[in-house]
């Protein structure tokens, strides 16, 4: 804590991280918004110094509390546009978890172009997550 105090922004990101687990294993709503606002925090300190992991992540964790968050989608989108290949596919995901949410195709399409995108530069991992995409998506037309 002592370091992330002090500015160094792997440790503030180490913090924050530790607070969104604090978060994601409470049970007590008390204990959940501040462990929110701590994770919250943390991340905006280390961004404050241009951390693109803490953008990532920070993306993530908006994304696990409300997948329509705005402020998750435009960190992802800065990481993505500052080389983060897993970033892109944090977007890409958040964009296919919306499509199941809303059904609206252009989110879809938009997930695959993001995978596809990720994949063409080399992030093996977006490989799985466009398969199962598809699969979705063609499950889903298959059972209208």
């Amino acid at each position: 804590m002592e370091s992330a105090k002090n500015g160094h922004v792997n440790a503030q990101v180490m913090v924050a991280n530790n607070y969104t687990y604090r978060y994601m294993s409470s049970t007590l709503d008390a204990d959940k918004m501040e462990h929110l606002e701590l994770a919250k925090f943390w991340y905006e300190k280390s961004i404050s110094s241009s951390s693109v992991k803490a953008k990532r992540q920070y993306g993530n964790f908006l994304m696990y509390v409300d997948i329509f968050s705005v402020k998750a989608e435009k960190l992802l989108k800065e990481a993505s546009s500052e080389g983060d290949l897993p970033a892109m596919n944090s977007l890409g995901l958040m964009y296919a978890y919306r499509w199941d949410k809303t059904n609206d195709e252009n989110l879809y399409r938009l997930a695959k172009s993001i995978f596809e995108e990720s994949i063409r530069l080399g992030y093996e991992k977006s490989e799985s997550d466009l398969a199962e995409l598809i699969n979705h998506f063609h499950n889903r037309k298959f059972n209208q």
